[in-house]
């Protein structure tokens, strides 16, 4: 998914759009051939390894203000969010017909193991 607001660690403040066709992308992981948008985990670390492409807009996201951070959950809606990133490129929708891309390598997250 995408957020306007940089959320917090223990996963909550992230705002996501709402409207204008907006919805999250299956990522899947290295283990699912079919879905498969992110590449082998190298030392806790996993990046996109193909570009990530949402739907097509129907209209604006976020009024057409820049998004600059991705979240990542563990559900379609709702869910608990399990990493946030700040993208390298924020994605901006100003209306329809527009399909926001992630490039490859772009989407980036670092897991540790916890105590």
């Amino acid at each position: 998914g995408l957020s306007t607001t940089e959320p917090t660690i223990a996963g909550s403040g992230a705002t996501e759009p709402s409207g204008g066709g907006y919805s999250r992308v299956l990522l899947g992981n290295y283990s699912q051939a079919l879905t498969q948008k992110m590449g082998t985990p190298v030392d806790g670390e996993i990046q996109n390894s193909v570009e990530i492409h949402f739907d097509r807009s129907t209209g604006a996201w976020a009024s057409g203000a820049s998004i600059p951070y991705a979240v990542l959950y563990d559900s379609t809606t709702g869910g608990n969010m399990l990493a946030y990133m700040s993208l390298t490129t924020p994605i901006t929708v100003t209306g329809a017909n527009v399909i926001p891309v992630i490039s490859v390598g772009d989407l980036s997250f670092s897991f540790t193991e916890g105590s």
